[in-house]
């Protein structure tokens, strides 16, 4: 049997746990709600513009920062007034429960799989929304309340374990395909690159009507360059909550301690963070990285100015 200084240690370590928890999620989640409010919009509102909506690739990032802002809203901003109020609506509430459950899955969906879609292909911009308001249906319907634990599973039944593996591979699936997929996109690259040495060999007759349909082609190597780099960062800062939930997954059975559970559940915190990081940074990421972009960003902002002040 332990004695009780040993009982004291860990009680000690459980409660520091959950109060540095607590202090991360009210002033690190805030920092990343508002700045990823800010990113996303601005993503939004310059892959909306007439000069890249036309570009099949503008709609999927359009789709990934619309996730991001949804979950950044039902999960992040949720947890925020949690933290500082103490007052969690899904403990009351089973509508707003189920809803924003539902709302949480799908942001998680668009999120990653529009990512992956942007990988694949360019034209599943349909199938992929349809994929992702209708895989998540179960939520709504099997969610219930749990006094202490807010919205859960409907316990007793095949939903817990069936939860358990839809959270595993919803969270570990994009890795691989984002991985293999990602292969081809580099794969295009150079050959997009060699196209263009050819060109410059021709004649000029010929490399004069090549020049006149090549502002697409460019347009297009640019934004797979950019996928390619938000795949890379996205499996960096989502690699860690992967592992926490493959870890989670496999050792669902065995019995742990309320040191055990504080640990785990303050990784996950860490885990979480940054992956809202990742959903916050986006549109300094395509700044960054893309010309196309950075000149596009600078027109919508002039726009935004001019139409402000005239």
């Amino acid at each position: 049997m332990m004695n009780s200084t040993t009982i004291t240690t860990q009680t000690t370590i459980t409660s520091s746990l959950t109060v540095i928890q607590n202090l991360i999620t009210q002033y690190t989640f805030t920092i990343i709600f508002i700045i990823g409010n800010f990113s996303n919009l601005a993503n939004i509102l310059v892959f909306l513009e007439k000069t890249l909506r036309l570009n099949a690739y503008s709609w999927y990032f359009e789709f990934v920062s619309l996730g991001h802002l949804i979950f950044l809203y039902f999960r992040c901003l949720t947890s925020i007034i949690t933290a500082w109020s103490g007052y969690d609506l899904t403990r009351t509430s089973i509508i707003y429960c189920r809803i924003r459950i539902y709302f949480l899955t799908i942001s998680l969906l668009m999120a990653r799989y529009f990512l992956c879609f942007i990988s694949i292909d360019r034209w599943l911009i349909i199938f992929g929304l349809s994929f992702c308001i209708l895989f998540s249906i179960n939520f709504p319907i099997w969610y219930q309340i749990d006094g202490s634990k807010g919205g859960i599973g409907v316990p007793n039944t095949f939903y817990p374990l069936f939860y358990t593996i839809y959270n595993l591979v919803i969270t570990i699936g994009p890795f691989f395909i984002m991985i293999l997929f990602s292969l081809l996109l580099l794969r295009n690259l150079r050959q997009g690159h060699r196209r263009q040495v050819i060109a410059r060999t021709q004649t000029n007759t010929v490399r004069l009507s090549i020049n006149a349909g090549q502002q697409f082609h460019r347009k297009d190597i640019q934004f797979i360059k950019l996928s390619f780099i938000q795949v890379c960062l996205y499996i960096l800062c989502n690699a860690f909550y992967g592992y926490n939930a493959t870890y989670a997954f496999i050792t669902q059975s065995t019995i742990k301690t309320a040191e055990q559970v504080a640990f785990n559940s303050f990784l996950s915190t860490i885990g979480l963070n940054i992956n809202y990081l990742y959903m916050a940074i986006t549109f300094f990421l395509y700044t960054l990285v893309s010309s196309t972009f950075r000149k596009e960003c600078f027109l919508t902002i002039k726009r935004i100015v001019h139409y402000r002040f005239h």
